[in-house]
């Protein structure tokens, strides 16, 4: 990776893996069992989660119905019966379960070989500043990168993909768009919204849904943690 490119990161299920948060709230929830690849079920609900917060950013629904309605159709879906009850309360282990998230030593080894390699880095997240601040704490991400170079959607007043907040970010940075990177999980936040405003893009499709989709393609798409740590590193 050239060291005059900028990273950029998404901050859920980018910089750490949402997966386990789910599947502790959801069994703890239900009282089901998740058998098999959590990754599969995750991404069912990944993809409800994702429709119902573009819907609350579209002022459709409220932030906390987007909470409730996420998780109803995802288990719709899913197959799972859930009653009113049962969806607060996923909702309130989700919110505990996010609180103990940890970073993979993947990721860890990742960021420290761009610290090392003087790649500068910075963090575009969507999400109130309050929940995301703290998940920065709890991943200890201020180790790696400046907290002046992470950018909270609530914070700064745009949401991706708003190409705003991409432009917001490149005046913070003082960087031109082809000098900025994004990093992510969600195609339509992240990826798409990136390179609507110029920015090269690596799309992290941990859910393999790239054959799914009907867009313009990343520059770089990879399915695991390792393979981008491979790719950034420039042995992958």
């Amino acid at each position: 990776m050239n060291k005059k490119t900028i990273l950029i990161f998404d901050l859920d299920d980018t910089l750490y893996d949402r997966a386990e948060p789910f599947r502790k709230a959801l069994e703890a929830a239900s009282g089901l069992y998740i058998e098999g690849d959590v990754r599969a079920w995750y991404g069912i609900y990944s993809r409800h989660s994702q429709e119902m917060f573009e819907a609350n950013a579209r002022g459709e629904i409220t932030l906390e119905e987007s909470h409730v309605l996420r998780i109803r159709h995802a288990a719709a879906e899913l197959g799972i019966h859930m009653t009113a009850e049962q969806e607060l309360a996923y909702q309130r282990y989700y919110e505990q379960a996010q609180k103990d998230i940890v970073m993979s030593d993947t990721m860890k080894e990742l960021l420290s070989f761009c610290c090392e390699a003087e790649i500068q880095m910075g963090i575009l997240t969507n999400g109130p500043v309050k929940n995301q601040k703290r998940k920065v704490q709890a991943l200890g991400l201020g180790k790696w990168i400046s907290h002046e170079h992470i950018f909270i959607s609530e914070g700064i007043g745009f949401t991706k993909p708003d190409v705003g907040a991409f432009h917001y970010v490149e005046k913070a940075l003082q960087a031109r768009p082809e000098e900025l990177c994004m990093i992510g999980d969600s195609y339509t936040s992240d990826i798409a919204g990136a390179m609507e405003a110029g920015w090269k893009t690596i799309w992290l499709d941990k859910n393999k849904t790239e054959t799914q989709n009907e867009g313009k393609k990343a520059d770089l798409t990879v399915n695991t943690e390792e393979q981008l740590r491979k790719r950034i590193k420039g042995n992958g």
